[in-house]
């Protein structure tokens, strides 16, 4: 179920709120309540998947126990990960291994099952591991509640793509959180900022990154893209790739204070930043910050002084960054790309540069648009052909009337998309929040929810003229 779906809109989420604060008189009826909304929030998606999830939950509860008990034993730590990663690659990445095996060697395979990947998958291994290896670092004590877990696992804000949280961050608000008009408030504000985002601004650059992408898809030739629309439509993707994915993250946390619930922060205007590894400490934040904390770690603790090995764990990082975000080589292709920015920056040491930062912004909106092509595009060839596209390489010309449309007709979201891309819309609302309004005040106080109600009414409005887009991350 997209939080962008009517049904999730108009029935799932006035019910789920409704009941929840008529159990205010007790803790673990609201925590059993939200158990039970976000199986069902689950299995309206995945019906077939839900016993899955459960049993994962009961499986990760057994081995955090077992871990506890035995801290001595790394042995059974490793298990346990390789389980979960087991689970990962049978549903996510059997069927790419399958299919290249009998690319190189010319055999059909037997174990091709045609599985579609079930929503959340990817972030449900990330939480189980970092809470059976935080109970091997003392970090957390495993529970045998089978609420508390639960919750953990399948709360259905953060459910399908987080923002991720680990246990010892969750397990005092399960136990015990706060609930006052304030919070509810400024949750109900981010939720409508985030639907917004994605219904006005999302879903229309999704639109026009589409259909200029699929201008290039193998075995096609009906139009020779130009560098303009080459250009175009790799930047828009990028824009929609970030407002699609913050718009989510501003909505699951929106959706956690109204249940009393505080998430972290996911991005931070990335698109300001003025390096590529400035870019990615403020891109999907917790997502790198997990990679940090129970990847790097353990790479880098070998030896960091030695360069070759920084480099390889380096390399090592992002193949696996890649082939976590998909079964795709273009994935891969996308995080050696990325590898080599980052290694490129660390040599040229340009943190240090005496450049001006607009120089700098500019370079890094460049060639991260360059990588998100590689990531957008269905195949390795496609990408080659676009990038090839974009710099005019395959006769393909430069002006393109076709570009030019699409500015004139959507070049207001262009606009509201490059400020909202920036902190200048956040510091305008933090300066009307802090103004002392006087006498204003009563009417500062309404006119905010008034407006925000507005805000809602438009998006479901774009959503029925427009139509509606999956999230980026939702698989």
């Amino acid at each position: 179920m997209l939080f962008t779906n009517f049904v999730f809109l108009f029935y799932f989420f006035p019910v789920a709120i409704a009941v929840y604060y008529i159990f205010s008189f007790s803790k673990n009826l609201r925590n059993i309540w939200l158990i039970l909304i976000s199986l069902v929030f689950y299995g309206w998606a995945e019906p077939l998947y839900i016993f899955g999830l459960m049993a994962l939950i009961v499986l990760n509860m057994g081995m955090g126990i077992i871990i506890e008990k035995n801290k001595d034993t790394k042995a059974f730590l490793i298990f346990a990960i390789g389980l979960n990663i087991l689970v990962l690659f049978a549903m996510k990445y059997l069927d790419l291994t399958a299919s290249v095996i009998t690319e190189i060697s010319g055999y059909r395979l037997l174990f091709n099952l045609g599985l579609h990947i079930p929503i959340g998958i990817s972030f449900f291994v990330l939480r189980a591991i970092s809470y059976l290896v935080d109970i091997y670092r003392g970090k957390t004590q495993a529970t045998s509640n089978i609420i508390d877990l639960g919750l953990y696992f399948a709360f259905f804000p953060i459910l399908i793509a987080g923002p991720i949280v680990s246990f010892q961050e969750m397990r005092p608000q399960i136990k015990d959180r706060k609930h006052n008009l304030n919070r509810v408030a400024v949750g109900f504000s981010r939720f409508v900022t985030g639907f917004a985002k994605k219904a006005i601004l999302a879903n229309a650059f999704a639109l026009i990154a589409t259909r200029i992408f699929d201008l290039s898809t193998i075995g096609k030739s009906i139009y020779d893209v130009p560098a303009l629309l080459a250009w175009l439509g790799a930047l828009t993707f990028v824009l929609q790739i970030y407002f699609d994915y913050s718009a989510y993250c501003d909505m699951a946390i929106g959706l956690g204070l109204i249940f009393g619930f505080k998430f972290p922060e996911n991005f931070n205007y990335p698109l300001s930043a003025i390096t590529v590894t400035q870019f990615w400490k403020r891109f999907n934040i917790t997502l790198f910050g997990w990679f940090d904390e129970y990847l790097s770690k353990s790479l880098y603790r070998e030896d960091k002084k030695n360069k070759d090995r920084a480099i390889r764990n380096t390399l090592i990082l992002w193949v696996l960054i890649g082939l976590w975000h998909g079964p795709n080589l273009t994935f891969v292709a996308w995080g050696i790309f990325n590898f080599v920015l980052i290694i490129m920056e660390e040599f040229l040491d340009m943190d240090e540069w005496k450049v001006k930062p607009v120089f700098l912004r500019v370079y890094t909106i460049l060639v991260i648009t360059l990588g998100f092509v590689i990531f957008k595009a269905k195949d390795l060839y496609q990408a080659g052909i676009y990038i090839g596209n974009m710099f005019a390489r395959n006769h393909n010309g430069f002006y393109s009337d076709i570009a030019m449309m699409y500015l004139r007709e959507y070049g207001a979201l262009y606009i509201l998309g490059i400020i909202f891309a920036t902190p200048l819309a956040r510091k305008i609302n933090s300066g009307l929040i802090k103004m002392k309004w006087g006498r204003k005040t009563v009417a500062y106080n309404a006119i905010y929810p008034l407006f925000m109600t507005i805000l809602f009414v438009v998006s479901v409005a774009y959503i029925i003229v427009l139509g509606n887009t999956e999230f980026v991350f939702y698989r």
